[in-house]
């Protein structure tokens, strides 16, 4: 008997937009040769950097150690910062016995709040893998 365990795929990012580009350039944390941060103007969208296969919880803390340096200075940015956003996409194989859980930290929704930010989360319901 085999055992597979259960289809669950995840990524996660923070994206802020900043109405300057001097404000993005003094944001502290932004290393600009990290190929986990990605800018484009004055968009800048930093990704969690775990396995697709990893549970949200370990990419959720993966984040908060690559980013909360950068949140903590954006908020001296407040007003600067034009959009924040922490994305979640998940997709679930009906295999997954556990369900779709996504456990956001207070320290998540506290520096959110703080950016006036919202939390946008994305699941999906893959099909049976068995094909039956």
């Amino acid at each position: 008997m085999t055992v597979t365990s259960p289809t669950r795929h995840a990524a996660l990012v923070l994206v802020f937009l900043a109405g300057q580009e001097a404000v993005i350039d003094s944001v502290a944390g932004l290393n600009r040769l990290d190929r986990r941060v990605r800018r484009a103007g004055t968009e800048v969208r930093i990704l969690s950097g775990s396995p697709s296969g990893d549970a949200c919880e370990i990419h959720l803390e993966a984040l908060w150690e690559r980013s909360s340096r950068t949140i903590d200075d954006l908020v001296s940015h407040r007003s600067s910062v034009a959009y924040c956003a922490l994305q979640i996409v998940q997709y679930i194989g009906s295999d997954d016995s556990v369900g779709p859980g996504i456990p956001v930290s207070a320290e998540w929704v506290r520096a959110l709040a703080s950016l006036g930010g919202c939390l946008d989360i994305d699941q999906y319901v893959l099909g049976d893998r068995s094909g039956g």
